[in-house]
């Protein structure tokens, strides 16, 4: 068992982005394909996952899971309650569960291409004195302590049918995920899919600030996506967009990046 703070994890998943956006062109490029490939980030992430704890990394301010919590809360004032099931689509080591259990009252369900990152937020527990542990299954069961995360499955994305989750939750998230592909017509479907007809879908792209483009595979090896091309894949599969915010998700080289967060909605 190891103790875990709110502001470690910020700190370990940071290292990994530091680690994985590190530039390695100098400009953007024409892309050749509609996403990084499974294996890529599948094998990006395993190899992170165990060096994460102890990392003290505080120079890229990350911020994109605890900017989708907060859009979530957000939405449960309009919505009047909270959210009765979530899905953490892509939810690494379980960053944005921290957070989203204050918007829901029910099921949180976690789902990631790595299987060392979803160890990690499986491990996710709330003690009797209110900390956040990490505890494996006989500890948890020795000290009767609630994970975040009601279960944690391994899976793409783009067959998450098969990844052994709930038809349907009302609110389905995914933070700093969809920067891993370019087209989202698909892994958006999908997410829309899982989103349970009058719930919410809430993620978070990166953005360049200017330019005639719809999705561009940048110098950091991850795409960008132009708010309306964000909003037009949405609408094409019977969503409603409700709002797009500009954020800035962390530092990259000493540089802000830029971001969006978008609110879909899936009407009844």
């Amino acid at each position: 068992m190891r103790h875990i703070h709110r502001a470690l994890l910020v700190l370990q998943l940071t290292h990994a982005l530091h680690l994985t956006t590190a530039p390695r062109r100098r400009r953007h490029t024409p892309c050749k394909g509609t996403k990084l490939t499974s294996d890529y980030v599948e094998s990006l992430f395993d190899g992170f996952a165990d060096t994460f704890e102890g990392v003290l990394v505080e120079q890229l301010e990350y911020c994109a899971p605890a900017k989708v919590a907060e859009a979530a809360i957000n939405a449960t004032a309009l919505r009047g309650t909270k959210y009765a099931s979530a899905l953490d689509a892509g939810c690494g080591t379980g960053l944005a569960g921290l957070e989203l259990r204050d918007a829901v009252q029910g099921a949180l369900d976690g789902v990631d291409l790595s299987s060392k990152m979803a160890e990690y937020a499986a491990e996710l527990c709330l003690t009797d004195g209110g900390e956040f542990e990490r505890a494996d299954a006989a500890t948890r069961k020795a000290t009767g302590w609630e994970t975040i995360y009601r279960r944690v499955e391994t899976g793409n994305l783009l067959q998450l049918d098969k990844c052994g989750l709930d038809a349907q939750y009302e609110l389905v998230v995914s933070a700093d995920v969809l920067c891993y592909f370019g087209d989202l017509r698909d892994v958006l479907g999908a997410l829309a899919a899982k989103t349970a007809p009058g719930g919410d879908l809430i993620f978070t792209v990166e953005t360049l600030p200017e330019g005639d483009w719809r999705w561009v595979l940048q110098a950091i090896e991850r795409y960008a996506h132009h708010p309306d091309y964000v909003r037009d894949v949405a609408t094409s599969i019977g969503l409603e967009p409700r709002e797009a915010i500009s954020f800035q998700p962390r530092m990259e080289s000493g540089l802000p990046v830029r971001g969006t967060l978008h609110v879909l909605h899936k009407p009844r």
